[in-house]
């Protein structure tokens, strides 16, 4: 008997499935047949609208007298209309009710042939326990074999036979979905290529709109990395070591070439003095006159006074020697507009000097500490504690200033000596006036009594020439004795 279960499943499965493909007809025919219908009455209407309408346009000529017929033909056609407007509703109703239908009976159907696979699978499990018994069975001798196996073979016949037009659908299926993976490589093989060639469209565009026309024209795409023009880009905005070691060569060459020129221009200015006296010295008009000796000493003096930073005077706030800034207090440097270094017109850098360029010995136009308004503040530490006998505030030449004035310059300024950086209030050392018309350097003394020794100073510029957006200060020196020499 469980010898004949598959055939009997499989017959009542071809039985089943034959009933859905009928009814699935069935239903077929029905909906072809309702459309037909919907068909049918939608002429019907449209040839009783066109009927209507003909009416009503002979009606309407002045033969019959519209006046008594119109109203009647409006009211005709809007319950035409509207029993119409009902017939199509009711189809509407009747055509989603059958949708609905055909859709529970393709749920029904899915669910069924699901049941079907599932007894499949059954199938094919008692058919591999059949084999199994075959296999067993194969021991025992021919005769008893043939008596025993002879019902169910024809059965296991019929079911390899099916198995096997099922394994050709299952390998049909296999080879789709081995076309479909080759597809999918091919998809996957083509986006790849679209990636490569945007990523390699964003790149040019990202030269293009960085470098411009610096690239090096003519060059493998593979070869042409972002890395070496920017090294180009930056090897021609900025200077190696070995390009600043060269220029400061060069330029030391040029001070040496300078400095002998002028010793050599000295040298002929002495050659001409010597021959003046001597002109001198032979028409006997020498009399009155300084001897050779006492104008080469007064030369002397003076050279050794430029020398000796042209007042001979130490420098205790001097950075080289020792000093240092400390504070500004409330000062706020003052920004330039215009930015010393710039990328693609975004400025990086505003260039602007620090307050340490009081206390340095360059007093080139423009190498000051520039701060908002005509007022400010400086604390300095000197390089040693002194008695403060003296001060002096250095600013260009007016002749080397670009508009011939100095409005930047400090007019009014106070010194204090401090016992620490934070305090305030000082003692007051003095208040001095610098002036616009007086020599470049200008050196005051104090002019307060005072018997302390200070190693902090504090400079307060109270004033400027004019300007109102912000001072300049170029150098400020302390001078006095080291409290080891008095003391």
């Amino acid at each position: 008997v469980n010898q004949e279960i598959p055939a009997v499943v499989e017959s009542a499965d071809s039985e089943r499935l034959v009933q859905v493909e009928q009814s699935l007809v069935a239903l077929w025919e029905q909906v072809e047949a309702a459309g037909q219908q919907v068909e049918q009455k939608h002429r019907e209407v449209l040839q009783l609208y066109t009927d209507l309408k003909q009416e009503q346009q002979q009606s309407s000529s002045p033969q019959r007298g519209s006046g008594s017929t119109e109203p009647w033909i409006n009211d005709l056609m809007d319950r035409q209309l509207l029993q119409l407007q009902r017939r199509l509703d009711e189809e509407r109703r009747h055509r989603e009710q059958i949708r609905r239908q055909d859709l529970m009976l393709l749920k029904m159907q899915t669910t069924r042939l699901d049941q079907l696979e599932l007894q499949l699978q059954n199938v094919a499990a008692r058919t591999r326990e059949v084999q199994q018994m075959q296999e067993t069975t194969t021991s025992l001798p021919a005769a008893v074999g043939v008596r025993m196996d002879r019902p169910s073979h024809d059965a296991l016949q019929a079911e390899v036979k099916r198995m096997e037009s099922t394994l050709g659908d299952i390998r049909q299926d296999v080879d789709v979905l081995s076309k479909c993976q080759n597809g999918c490589q091919q998809l996957d093989t083509i986006q790849q290529t679209i990636s490569d060639h945007v990523s390699t469209l964003i790149r040019e565009e990202i030269r293009d709109v960085i470098y411009g026309n610096e690239l090096t024209p003519g060059r493998d795409d593979d070869h042409n990395d972002l890395s070496e023009p920017l090294l180009q880009w930056m090897s021609q905005r900025f200077i190696s070591d070995n390009d600043l070691q060269e220029a400061l060569a060069s330029l030391e060459l040029n001070i040496l070439q300078n400095i002998s020129r002028r010793i050599q221009q000295q040298q002929g200015k002495e050659k001409i003095q010597e021959a003046a006296w001597n002109d001198i010295l032979k028409n006997g008009n020498a009399g009155n006159a300084v001897t050779k000796e006492e104008v080469q000493l007064m030369m002397t003096d003076a050279l050794r006074l430029f020398s000796q930073d042209r007042i001979g005077l130490a420098d205790y706030a001097l950075e080289s020697g020792g000093g240092s800034v400390l504070s500004t207090r409330c000062s706020e440097t003052y920004q330039t507009t215009a930015a010393l270094l710039s990328l693609f017109g975004v400025p990086l850098w505003y260039f602007s000097q620090s307050p340490r360029a009081v206390i340095q010995p360059d007093v080139h136009p423009g190498n000051c500490w520039a701060f908002k308004g005509s007022t400010g503040f400086l604390v300095i530490r000197l390089s040693m504690t002194i008695l403060p006998t003296a001060f002096t505030m250095q600013h260009i030449p007016k002749a080397l200033a670009p508009s011939g004035m100095l409005q930047s310059a400090p007019r009014d300024f106070s010194v204090y000596g401090l016992r620490d950086e934070n305090q305030e209030g000082g003692k007051l050392l003095g208040t001095y006036t610098y002036e616009e018309n007086g020599e470049d350097l200008q050196t005051f003394t104090i002019s307060e009594e005072n018997d302390e020794s200070f190693q902090i100073i504090e400079v307060q510029v109270l004033s400027n020439w004019g300007h109102q957006e912000y001072t300049c200060m170029y150098r400020f020196r302390v001078h006095g004795t080291p409290r080891d020499s008095w003391t």
